[in-house]
């Protein structure tokens, strides 16, 4: 049963640039019988703006207060539960998602490190929050991977769905999902709301957002909903979504469970059954990079952005943009690997979706500096369209993984259903 204790306290001493050692050592709540501290608490709210691109003022750490507190407590059941089921987790899993979350940022091998670094965020408060993940996928496997099974008359009533908007419009849409758990509440989700699209207007990119800040089962996947035929989202954001352009995001929509973004990322004509690959082309990145201090002053901006176009227009090769960072002793500079298009950051995938090999990008201004990308190569999918298996075994991925989500949802639901958490903030 939850207990969950809540004080009228300010929330100000929390969020202090200096704050005392043993206002940071205080409960901010007891899972069972852990213990999760303000600092806990203080790191968490950190990670959160880093990876929003939210300014890091006294109002908006409280703004994100609730919210990180509610996500460290489901963290830490999701740890004990796995503890109690004795899942284990490697190093090498840890690793391997540290540097998938850096090839989704756009940042080379080891620059998520730096970036931690140069915040004073704990590199811990990012790895349990990476093992908390990992080890819920491995929980929700083992327990109704085996029970999920899809019947071929489901996925036939799904091709068939398929095929009856063929030549209709169809969308790909990616949500944002701030529920709203009592009314006294309603105002601040929408400020937080605000807050999201305002930011995504200036360039921060939607699917950390999602995965950050998202209450719904596809946060994980960046929000990412997929294509759907007018009629199939829910109705509220069906009205929305079809008067978007490509690229565009909506003000917050009311629903009666909170609060949604949607951003409208293609259209296209529905083909029925006979879809395209879903998979977007493999490249190879050189990343230039040039710090500029936030504070940076117009005319240091604009003298960073001739400095980068300099650069790139020098550069004929990947060696020589790599040369170029090495040069200034940019650590943020360097290889990003081979990642898929679709894998990187708006911003950086409208650089480079046309870009051809070899050919410096435009400069590209960013809170922390000012970037320039080359494809060092590009490996395009040969297949034009899959055959008539790959779109069933598809179609019967994505009932199995809706399926999961519902089975996901409902054990967290369990978990804080039938633990003792004492909220002390």
């Amino acid at each position: 049963m939850i207990r969950a204790l809540l004080r009228a306290l300010p929330l100000v001493f929390l969020f202090a640039t200096s704050a005392p050692a043993q206002d940071a050592l205080r409960i901010a709540a007891v899972v069972n019988d852990q213990i999760v501290s303000v600092y806990d608490l203080e790191m968490r709210i950190s990670l959160l703006l880093l990876f929003s691109g939210l300014p890091d003022t006294t109002e908006t750490r409280q703004r994100l207060a609730l919210q990180a507190l509610r996500t460290l407590v489901d963290d830490e059941l999701k740890r004990q539960e796995a503890k109690r089921q004795k899942i284990k987790l490697g190093d090498k899993d840890i690793a391997e998602a540290m540097r998938h979350l850096e090839q989704s940022n756009g940042l080379k091998e080891g620059g998520l490190q730096e970036i931690l670094e140069r915040r004073r965020i704990e590199k811990t408060a990012l790895t349990k929050q990476i093992e908390a993940q990992l080890y819920w996928g491995k929980l929700v496997s083992r327990f109704f991977g085996p029970q999920v099974q899809i019947s071929d008359e489901e996925v036939n009533a799904a091709l068939a769905e398929i095929e009856r908007h063929k030549g209709k419009p169809e969308y790909r849409v990616s949500e944002i999902f701030l529920p709203v758990d009592r009314p006294e509440n309603d105002g601040d989700v929408l400020a937080l709301a605000n807050r999201l699209v305002l930011q995504i207007q200036r360039g921060t990119g939607f699917e950390a957002l999602a995965r950050n800040f998202s209450k719904s089962a596809t946060a994980e996947h960046g929000g990412d909903l997929g294509w759907n035929a007018q009629g199939q989202l829910d109705q509220d954001l069906d009205k929305v979504v079809v008067q978007l352009q490509p690229g565009q995001i909506s003000t917050p929509i009311r629903t009666s469970e909170g609060y949604y973004i949607v951003l409208l990322k293609d259209r296209r004509v529905s083909t029925g059954l006979a879809t395209e690959p879903t998979q977007s082309p493999v490249v190879n990145v050189q990343q230039f990079f040039l710090p500029i201090e936030k504070t940076a002053s117009p005319i240091e901006v604009a003298s960073g952005m001739d400095a980068a176009r300099r650069i790139a227009a020098k550069s004929k090769t990947c060696e020589d943009l790599d040369k170029a960072g090495k040069a200034i002793g940019s650590p943020l500079s360097g290889n990003l690997g081979d990642m898929r298009i679709d894998a990187l950051a708006p911003q950086q995938r409208t650089l480079i979706r046309a870009l051809p090999p070899l050919t410096p990008s435009q400069p590209l201004q960013t809170e922390d500096g000012i970037i320039v990308l080359m494809v060092c190569k590009r490996q395009d999918d040969q297949a034009a369209q899959p055959d008539q298996a790959n779109v069933r075994g598809q179609v019967e991925r994505r009932l199995i993984d809706e399926r999961l989500d519902m089975a996901a949802q409902q054990y967290l639901k369990d978990l804080r259903r039938n633990a003792f958490v004492d909220v002390r903030i």
